[in-house]
């Protein structure tokens, strides 16, 4: 993993939720979605919408509008967190490794439907490895100058 560790203000695991509609909302920190099985409908800004299938994670930036919708039911990550690194507004899904996103989930997954705003060490280390995983993925030439 890179970087520092990511400051997780807010994590949720789902499994296999049924339905949801989230309306559109901006959030006031960055929102990473992992979906372990299943896919869910969704833009970002004023972008397309876009399917998040299985393994993929979406990064939702602060202040950036986003909407979504369960297209089957599904299980996935939810987690707000802070971190000091700016990242690009990407609306497509994000695929990194699917062995090591897997392997994640499977850990994450564990905590059950944990909705919790002061995550253990182990929640921590695994949102942030997906984060980092997703970023490391994410082009160069649309990465803010550091």
């Amino acid at each position: 993993m890179e970087g520092a560790p990511l400051d997780i203000h807010f994590f949720v695991y789902y499994d296999r939720k049924q339905k949801f509609a989230m309306p559109c909302q901006a959030f006031s920190e960055p929102v990473l979605f992992c979906v372990k099985s299943g896919n869910f409908r969704y833009r970002i800004g004023d972008s397309d919408w876009f399917i998040a299938e299985e393994n993929a994670i979406v990064l939702c930036p602060v202040n950036t509008p986003f909407c979504g919708e369960i297209a089957s039911p599904i299980s996935l990550v939810v987690a707000k967190f802070s971190t000091n690194t700016p990242f690009p507004v990407v609306a497509h899904p994000i695929y990194p490794d699917t062995s090591r996103v897997q392997d994640n989930l499977e850990h994450l997954s564990r905590a059950g439907f944990l909705l919790t705003d002061q995550p253990s060490h182990e929640i921590c280390h695994y949102v942030t490895d997906l984060y980092y995983m997703a970023r490391s993925i994410i082009p160069s030439s649309k990465l803010p100058l550091q």
